[in-house]
């Protein structure tokens, strides 16, 4: 009965095909660069496999969340919600196979596997989480001298596509974010998208408030007829500034961090210190 069964969920597997590597746009862009520089590559033929099950399931509301998640993140890996649901599936079966050896090797709780399966489930949401948060801090980073260049270029006497262009060829590292993201506007200008829809959806891809000042401020001066240049130059500054207010935060809450390690650091001392005159003293009293 065991080999049939076997035999049976071999069958089903095999008929069920597996989903398509994803090839153009961003999500193949990202795709092939995840698959030449790590060990994603070994993992993808098995990924795609367990997607294909669950791109049998009908629409539901959490892919339609783990899209918008992978699209803030310049799609992580380049996979898809369903590839995205088949790695936290594999994850889960690894570690849980893990932790079911430890505990037959070690004699550890039986709960041991449970936590080793609920670490791996989450963990590819968990690395989708943190890729978005490093993404959009790298694109605040880089935003103020982007928009700085983008100002300089305008008052020189260039457009907006064509501002952009200069920008790409030789003010920004190529692959990073902020390229990235910059590019896609590009592309869907020459595409015959307006400004401010090309604008938007950048907004949205990456919801972070320096992101959000800076579109509302150029649709905002499109609708009013405000020369461009002066606008970019204006929001260079402001994005600049809030780096700096950020910077000097970040300095605050790291000198007020620093004081649990120092008084940590400060009783270890002292116990070194009295600890040796401490037990004198008690062999002393016993005496």
């Amino acid at each position: 009965m065991l080999g049939v069964g076997l035999f049976g969920a071999t069958l089903v597997v095999s008929l069920v095909p597996a989903v398509a590597s994803p090839s153009l746009g961003p999500r193949g862009a990202q795709r092939q660069r995840a698959k030449s520089e790590g060990p994603f590559g070994a993992l993808e033929p098995m990924v795609r496999v367990v997607a294909g099950w669950f791109a049998l399931l009908p629409p539901a509301d959490w892919r339609a969340r783990v899209e918008a998640d992978l699209l803030r993140s310049g799609y992580w890996l380049g996979l898809t919600a369903d590839e995205v649901a088949a790695m936290s599936v594999l994850y889960a079966v690894g570690l849980g196979v893990a932790g079911t050896w430890l505990t037959a090797r070690f004699g550890w709780s039986p709960l041991v596997p449970v936590l080793f399966v609920a670490i791996g489930a989450a963990h590819p949401f968990s690395q989708l989480r943190d890729a978005t948060a490093r993404r959009q801090k790298e694109i605040e980073r880089r935003l103020p001298e982007a928009v700085d260049l983008l100002s300089l270029c305008m008052g020189a006497g260039l457009d907006f596509p064509s501002s952009l262009r200069r920008l790409l060829l030789d003010g920004l590292p190529k692959g990073t974010p902020t390229a990235d993201e910059l590019g896609r506007i590009l592309d869907e200008l020459e595409l015959g998208h307006t400004r401010a829809k090309a604008l938007i959806g950048f907004a949205d891809r990456v919801p972070t408030r320096p992101v959000r000042d800076f579109v509302g401020a150029i649709v905002q001066a499109e609708e009013k007829g405000t020369p461009l240049a002066e606008i970019l130059k204006i929001q260079a500054r402001v994005l600049r500034m809030r780096r700096s207010v950020l910077a000097e935060e970040a300095a605050a809450r790291a000198a007020m961090q620093l004081m649990i390690p120092l008084v940590l650091i400060f009783v270890a001392i002292m116990l070194l210190v009295l600890g040796p005159v401490a037990i004198t003293v008690m062999e002393i009293g016993n005496v």
